[in-house]
């Protein structure tokens, strides 16, 4: 596999783009696992890669926020979820979360992509997550009809970048996600962390600490109530077959 090339968020979304339109989308699947039980698992996280000409894989936070300012996030989010359903049509004991803009939360092709899954097969639809990201703010009403229409359909529904971007306190007491995902910058403060379990405890949400790459850290959020934890010291993003 090629090395990645530097960053430069115009061409990486170019380079996205293109590869959407060439279904060559990939899903690296990254582990989320208990914080006092790191020998189990809570589910993987379905992270979107695209494949440069010269064979690189370059990860969403390359492209995704550029993508969502030319409003092509939509597309992304179809091409993911349509991924993360046949991921869990073929393996039965998986679960997995799929990554949602804020911008394709009115998205009716994507809504109808998990109206037809679920109507066809609804033990896939309850073993799906969907986590809403914070990267563009959502409308408040949009959002929770869409939390709600997911949660029709019999999936999770999760906030991600909590403590970053535009999620906040308000946002997740509006939403009353069924997980909270702490993002990494938020996870060095003891006392933000305890805030947010302290916040989830109120909706009975699971708490993920995002980012943890060290066994100190882990054992210093769980003592301070974290639920499960993602990042390298619970297991690298590894690419499904293409």
């Amino acid at each position: 596999m090629a090395a990645q090339p530097a960053p430069d968020p115009a061409r990486d979304a170019a380079v996205a783009a293109a590869a959407l339109s060439a279904g060559r989308l990939r899903l690296a699947l990254q582990p989320v696992r208990p914080a006092l039980r790191p020998d189990l698992l809570c589910f993987h996280e379905a992270l979107a890669r695209v494949e440069t000409p010269d064979g690189a894989l370059l990860s969403a936070a390359r492209f995704a926020e550029t993508l969502e300012r030319q409003g092509l996030a939509p597309a992304l989010d179809r091409a993911a979820l349509a991924l993360a359903l046949g991921l869990l049509r073929r393996d039965r004991g998986a679960r997995i979360s799929v990554n949602v803009s804020a911008t394709t939360v009115g998205d009716r092709r994507w809504g109808l992509l998990l109206d037809a899954a679920a109507e066809a097969d609804a033990d896939v639809a309850r073993r799906l997550i969907v986590e809403l990201t914070e990267t563009a703010r959502a409308d408040p009403a949009a959002a929770l009809v869409f939390r709600d229409r997911i949660a029709a359909r019999g999936a999770s529904f999760a906030l991600d970048d909590f403590g970053a971007g535009h999620a906040d306190a308000e946002t997740a007491r509006a939403l009353r996600p069924d997980i909270l995902k702490l993002d990494a910058s938020l996870c060095d403060d003891d006392a933000r962390v305890a805030e947010a379990v302290a916040l989830a405890a109120d909706f009975e949400a699971l708490t993920v600490a995002e980012g943890v790459e060290r066994r100190p850290d882990a054992r210093r959020l769980a003592s301070l109530g974290v639920d499960a934890l993602q990042g390298r010291l619970t297991g690298e993003p590894v690419c499904e077959a293409a």
